[in-house]
């Protein structure tokens, strides 16, 4: 008799962390049975184990996924995705992923709606840590996030004054008459006109925001940033400034800000993107991760318009404030 229970206790220590397995929600394996549909197309960052559950030293793994491939996300969580690669299907960790694309109606990670825009009355300055901060000037038009005025600041949110603005929400498109404002988004840079790079970033992102401004998009018709803005070049008008490049620096550095205030501007509205790139697993500091878009001569930034109305495009360069404004066109 001593035995044998003896024996059941060693049998109990042996299937005890079977039993605090399967009762742990982070490790639930994933179905392979189950019909899935994807949420996300997502690039892997570097090479990783596609996993059985949810846990970075199990050996119950079910193939690698190789650096830059291309992955189907069923189940997006803030440490861990669902994912599927060469007909496995997985668990990979949310860090390895980036450049999502959205394949269903739900929006990318870190997506926050904007409200309208904030039409500002007088003057205000708005700052957040680890930034210097903009002066906003009595006419400024900033997209807010809030009926009381909370904005994004590259990757965090901050407010404006109470009373410093008027505000002109955005209208729903099957309500909106021509010159509504359907949807837009707001970015910030510093200007310096002291640095001479900076000064010269300053200029490409105002060069820009001329060549696209008042662009109209007429109903099924194709936009692409590059067919405005490209090439990227000095003969094109562009000055040397700060980039995201291994020197720092380039011809053009800026503009792609123009481009990934736009982007963020079109994920709130009824288009398809049909060509867009980040510019690193890091992203920009000027917008959240996986939220930025870049452009280069071999790297366009395109997008179709679904509305049955076209909608017209607006720019605007405000001393550091970057504002896009997508409106309802006339008939």
């Amino acid at each position: 008799m001593k035995k044998l229970l003896t024996l059941f206790l060693a049998l109990l220590l042996v299937l005890q962390p079977f039993a605090v397995l399967a009762e742990d929600e982070d490790d639930i394996p994933a179905d392979p049975d189950a019909v899935l549909e994807p949420i996300y197309l997502a690039r892997m960052y570097r090479e990783t184990r596609i996993r059985k559950v949810q846990d970075m030293d199990s050996r119950d793994w079910l193939g690698k996924v190789p650096e830059d491939a291309m992955v189907e996300v069923y189940e997006y969580g803030e440490e861990w995705c669902l994912c599927g690669y060469n007909g496995d299907v997985g668990w990979l960790p949310t860090e390895r992923l980036y450049e999502m694309w959205v394949v269903s109606d739900v929006p990318l990670p870190g997506f926050l709606p904007m409200y309208g825009l904030a039409i500002m009355t007088e003057e205000a300055f708005v700052t957040v840590d680890g930034y210097e901060g903009n002066t906003l000037h009595e006419g400024d038009a900033v997209v807010i996030a809030s009926e009381d005025g909370m904005v994004t600041m590259n990757r965090d949110t901050a407010q404006l004054p109470a009373g410093s603005f008027r505000y002109e929400p955005f209208v729903p498109w099957q309500e909106a008459q021509p010159g509504d404002a359907l949807y837009g988004f707001t970015t910030w840079y510093q200007v310096d006109e002291k640095d001479s790079l900076i000064v010269g970033r300053v200029e490409n992102i105002e060069i820009g925001v001329e060549r696209v401004t008042g662009t109209v998009i007429m109903p099924g018709e194709e936009f692409s940033f590059n067919d405005l803005c490209a090439p990227y070049t000095y003969e094109n008008g562009y000055k040397k400034a700060p980039n995201i490049s291994r020197d720092g620096v380039g011809v053009s550095g800026g503009v792609c800000q123009v481009s990934t205030t736009m982007f963020q501007a079109v994920q709130g509205l009824n288009v398809e993107l049909v060509e867009w790139y980040v510019h690193s697993y890091a992203g920009v500091k000027y917008a959240r991760r996986n939220h930025d878009c870049a452009v280069a001569t071999w790297k366009d930034f395109r997008f179709m318009s679904y509305y049955d109305f076209p909608i017209e495009v607006t720019l605007l360069a405000q001393d550091g404030v970057l504002t896009c404004v997508f409106r309802r066109g006339g008939e």
